[in-house]
């Protein structure tokens, strides 16, 4: 049995905002251009891979693959993706214990999970035959990777082709869905034309990734009875995944959150105001103010916007109001300052401002997958938790972080899970058992 090492990773940026990173001389061993083997919606995805070995091994023995998820704006290449990855020093710590590192660098992250999933699917195939070694996969999906890797295991076994895995972790992945602020979807398509900021995001916003992962997608609004829903994609993508086997079954899963888990959610309030912005210039006016998700039946507006004699952008109004919905905006899980950013930008007519920059993003009930309808769960006081989970252990964070935060103690979780199943010889590589006793019979025969 062949074992390969797998971190798939997701990176979600909104508003056009990427880190600044600083330059580095680490450089990949090689790079393989790829293509999936396996058609979805007639088509098939593409991507590159890039392999960074161990200096302790001479040929690809025991890949940790990150696999980009979400990457907006298409801007990140080798030195951002190592650098986000290796935070607290996880890449080159795996690569100390003998793990060879692979990135697989999607093309489109923004397209479907599936078609992105079977891209993966046939970089697990090639690294299987290029590798050596008897050892089976760790596969670790950060972020949207844990859904890329979910659909890919559970296919793979569905349609018995072999996955060579012993376990799946997946890092603060919504499995059950994640959230942007309705209010503030409705204020981007709004402002789409009169806004380059919002023009970008709403375009986002429109790609399949995004339908089929928010829980609310603002095109689902029911304008009559003032109810949100999910796009029907996400259902779909659900569905697909239950006649699939929902997750895959002959591995260890493990699922580590951002969030809080003891049900602390952030400090804002169900109706508070997300973003904030009016002009009135005599004869001209605009406004554009967004709220945050109501948690009651009771009717709030969370979204009123006005453009009236603005020049160049014809007059329009829409007010969208809301109830029974989930406070997905303020439950514990991991943050995204998507208010911030918007805030940090500007329209043509005046500034944006906000008193709440962040908001949930990856609630720590969809990381975990629990099994409940309360997203203020205490998750940490449930002595059972574990018969709420479709997962053999969780971690969690200890507040609501960032996320993708690489803490000390993630990266601790990280590397207990990738190295369980190895062995210490003499403190320098991690080797499986059964890679000496393949050794031995050979010694046996000389």
């Amino acid at each position: 049995m062949k074992k390969i090492y797998i971190v798939l990773f997701h990176f979600i940026i909104f508003i056009n905002y990427l880190p600044v990173y600083a330059e580095i001389e680490v450089l990949p061993d090689e790079t393989w251009s790829l293509q999936s083997d396996i058609l979805y919606n007639d088509e098939y995805a593409s991507g590159k891979a890039h392999i960074y070995k161990s200096d302790k091994n001479s040929q690809l023995k025991q890949p940790v693959i990150f696999v980009e998820g979400l990457n907006v704006d298409k801007e990140m290449g080798w030195e951002e993706l190592y650098q986000q990855l290796n935070q607290q020093n996880l890449i080159e710590n795996l690569r100390l214990h003998c793990f060879d590192i692979v990135i697989l660098d999607v093309d489109n992250s923004l397209d479907y999970i599936q078609k992105n999933a079977f891209l993966l699917v046939t970089l697990i195939e090639k690294i299987s035959v290029e590798k050596y070694g008897s050892e089976k996969s760790v596969v670790i999906g950060v972020g949207s990777g844990g859904l890329i890797a979910r659909y890919a295991l559970v296919y793979m076994e569905n349609k018995n082709i072999p996955h060579e895995t012993s376990t799946f972790i997946s890092l603060d992945s919504p499995h059950q869905g994640g959230n942007i602020p309705l209010g503030v979807q409705h204020w981007l398509a709004f402002f789409n034309s009169a806004s380059n900021l919002a023009k970008a995001q709403i375009e986002m916003l429109n790609m399949p990734f995004s339908k089929q992962m928010l829980i609310y997608h603002y095109t689902e609004t029911n304008l009559l009875t003032n109810v949100p829903n999910p796009h029907p994609l996400k259902k779909e993508f659900m569905d697909e995944l239950d006649n699939l086997g929902n997750y895959p079954k002959n591995v260890r899963k493990i699922a580590i959150s951002n969030g809080n888990a003891q049900g602390q959610g952030l400090s804002f309030q169900p109706g508070d105001q997300l973003l904030d912005f009016e002009v009135d210039l005599f004869i001209a006016k605009a406004m554009g103010n967004a709220w945050s998700l109501p948690n009651s039946m009771q009717e709030i507006t969370i979204f009123h916007g006005l453009f009236q004699n603005v020049p160049d952008i014809p007059n329009n109004s829409e007010m969208i109001k809301i109830k029974g919905t989930q406070f997905f905006d303020n439950v514990p899980g991991s943050t995204q300052p998507t208010n911030k950013k918007i805030a940090d930008g500007e329209l043509p007519t005046g500034d944006i401002t906000t008193e709440n920059p962040y908001h949930c993003f990856v609630p720590t009930i969809s990381a975990l997958d629990i099994d409940t309808t309360d997203f203020f769960y205490n998750v940490e006081g449930d002595k059972d938790i574990l018969n709420k989970t479709p997962f053999d252990k969780i971690y969690y964070s200890t507040q609501n972080e960032g996320h993708l935060t690489i803490s000390s103690g993630c990266a601790s979780w990280i590397m207990k899970e990738v190295c369980i199943n190895a062995i210490d010889i003499n403190d320098d590589c991690k080797i499986d058992l059964r890679d000496v006793l393949i050794l031995l019979k050979k010694l046996s025969k000389i």
